[in-house]
């Protein structure tokens, strides 16, 4: 076995224990998705007693509600404590970082240490562009003005141009491609939980203004 199965024995284990879900139970999901798996067989994948296939792989990450990366990957390293973490049994340079890992395996930028992606003499830049391209191409899809209002359309526009000049800036400045998908993300995180954030804020201010109100004196 090698280090991915052997993270993704780790993982396998870790989501089901997150999700108080015995091996029968997560055997029935299984079941239900057309991808049968003993529960015993389950058991011998976390002790690396047996091999997983790409579509018990594809099924196990939907059971569990986590993505085919989340199960064979590492977690992110703590700041100033990267770590290197083997792809592969013969993994080139010693291994990389699990956020070098993520990003390339969600298609953010080419996996470091490794010939380019593409041949042809393209300057560093157009590689990671064309990777982009090539591994993200959710994003590029084109998008028909009749599923959007005109409003989308025009807000989508000034959006795209606006983020350009920011990462072109940034680029400018240094800042790589990786980082600035991190950048991009927290914001994008940040604004999801805004809602949420702003019924927490209101509560806790709530129970503050009541605290300050002075109890009735008992007649």
């Amino acid at each position: 076995m090698g280090p991915t199965s052997e993270r993704l024995a780790a993982n396998l284990g870790e989501a089901r224990q997150l999700r108080d879900l015995t091996t029968a139970a997560l055997a029935g999901r299984l079941r239900d998705l057309g991808q049968p798996v003993h529960d015993t067989a389950i058991t011998k994948i976390q002790k690396l007693d047996r091999r997983v296939d790409v579509d018990e792989v594809v099924a196990l990450a939907a059971a569990l509600r986590v993505t085919v990366n989340w199960l064979l990957l590492p977690e992110t390293d703590p700041p100033g404590r990267a770590a290197a973490h083997a792809l592969t049994p013969a993994a080139p340079h010693g291994g990389h970082t699990a956020n070098e890992l993520w990003s390339w395996a969600t298609g953010e930028v080419p996996l470091p240490g490794l010939p380019p992606p593409f041949a042809g003499p393209l300057p560093p830049a157009r590689q990671e562009a064309a990777f982009l391209l090539r591994n993200r191409p959710q994003h590029f899809a084109p998008v028909l003005l009749s599923d959007i209002t005109p409003e989308q359309a025009t807000a989508r526009t000034a959006l795209a141009k606006a983020l350009h000049e920011i990462i072109r800036g940034a680029r400018q400045q240094g800042v790589s491609t990786a980082a600035i998908h991190d950048a991009a993300n927290q914001a994008i995180y940040a604004v999801l939980i805004e809602p949420d954030m702003a019924e927490v804020s209101a509560t806790l201010a709530g129970q503050a203004a009541a605290d300050q109100v002075p109890a009735r004196e008992e007649k």
